[in-house]
């Protein structure tokens, strides 16, 4: 059962990326001059959150960001999308921070994260803080507190998300008590040593979330629940700019319909079009589309990216 007026926490890694866009990835030990560049928020959870907050849902994040300029931007982009967080998240360290490389012809990206410590968070976790909500959306870091949250929330009839891109500390824990899994094409190699899409979502299942999505960018994705496995293809609503943030918007997106109670189809048909309408812009703030949009997109005729 979803919930009927869902309040979401999201809990994970924030970051301040630093995106310079290049005509090629640079080679070893060579300078190489960017195209441009920019500062934009990221992270799987906080993006996954400001896309549920455009199709209109109540949001709130718990991470750890640092008194620096940095922090500045992090909170300025939390209150533009009308997420709310605690000041406490803000410490006396330095913000996480991602230098992304940008392919300039095909919105392809490489990105090296230098990550802050998350330690503290599973102080925040009370009951008192925990009970204000139903749904948990999760990147399963820091592994303490994606833990101790994912327990309280199922303990108490609530409804869990994971989002993993890669097999942290606690991963396994949290999939045998996730209702909904999404995960990229390289975290079923690496986890399951399993590359074929529609085994890999089917082989996490069997730990027992409801529902499993994998994502194979151009590629498409799949979406396993009850036995049964469906296949999308990636949606190309024009030329492709910047894919960066693309799985997290897909993962807002299944949340999203599955709490809407759609049917599976539908509902990964409006992650791929929220995903596919996302990699038509740069950045991850202006690009992510309103359920209007998406909705009329995915009733017309598109490009599959086979």
């Amino acid at each position: 059962m979803t919930p009927n007026s869902p309040k979401i926490l999201g809990i994970g890694t924030v970051t301040v990326d630093h995106v310079m866009t290049v005509s090629d990835f640079p080679a070893p030990d060579t300078k190489n001059e960017a195209i441009s560049t920019r500062f934009q928020v990221g992270g799987p959870v906080p993006i996954a959150l400001a896309q549920l907050s455009r199709f209109g849902h109540s949001t709130n994040f718990l991470s750890a960001w640092g008194d620096d300029p940095f922090g500045n931007l992090v909170q300025e982009r939390l209150n533009a999308e009308g997420i709310a967080f605690s000041p406490a998240c803000r410490g006396d360290f330095a913000t996480s921070v991602t230098q992304i490389w940008l392919k300039e012809s095909t919105g392809q990206r490489t990105l090296v994260t230098s990550r802050t410590n998350g330690a503290a968070m599973a102080e925040f976790l009370t009951a008192d803080f925990m009970s204000q909500f139903n749904v948990l959306h999760l990147d399963c870091w820091p592994s303490e507190a994606a833990l101790l949250a994912a327990r309280f929330m199922k303990e108490n009839g609530g409804f869990v998300c994971v989002d993993t891109g890669s097999p942290k500390a606690g991963v396994e824990e949290i999939l045998r008590i996730a209702d909904v899994v999404n995960c990229p094409k390289r975290f079923c190699e690496i986890f399951l040593n399993e590359s074929d899409l529609a085994e890999a979502s089917r082989k996490i299942s069997t730990f027992g979330p409801k529902i499993v999505t994998v994502t194979d960018g151009e590629n498409g994705s799949v979406l396993h629940t009850q036995g049964e496995t469906f296949h999308q293809p990636a949606l190309k609503f024009g030329n492709i700019i910047d894919t960066n943030g693309a799985g997290d918007s897909f993962s807002g997106a299944v949340i999203h319909g599955v709490l809407q109670d759609w049917p599976p189809q539908k509902v990964l048909k409006f992650a791929a079009t929220c995903a596919g309408l996302k990699c038509t812009q740069a950045g991850n703030d202006a690009a992510l589309p309103n359920e209007v949009d998406v909705l009329q997109r995915m009733n017309t005729k598109v490009s599959p990216e086979n």
